[in-house]
């Protein structure tokens, strides 16, 4: 069951601030595409798919 304010289809933008740990991908938009047994968003997007925590998440862009 999902308990995360996000869900699968929705667009979100990974945060860019230096304690989230977005890393490489910080800034980068993808789309949920599932999500993991920890319940953390899948996020695919060009050129990368990878779990995340619900805090890395900075915004959701476009809700499924």
């Amino acid at each position: 069951m999902q308990y995360s304010w996000l869900k699968k289809g929705d667009m979100v933008r990974i945060s860019d601030r230096d304690r989230s740990g977005g890393g490489k991908l910080a800034g980068k938009a993808g789309i949920i595409v599932d999500f993991d047994i920890y319940n953390q968003p899948i996020v695919l997007g060009e050129g990368f798919r990878k779990a995340f925590h619900d805090t890395q998440i900075e915004r959701v862009l476009s809700p499924a």
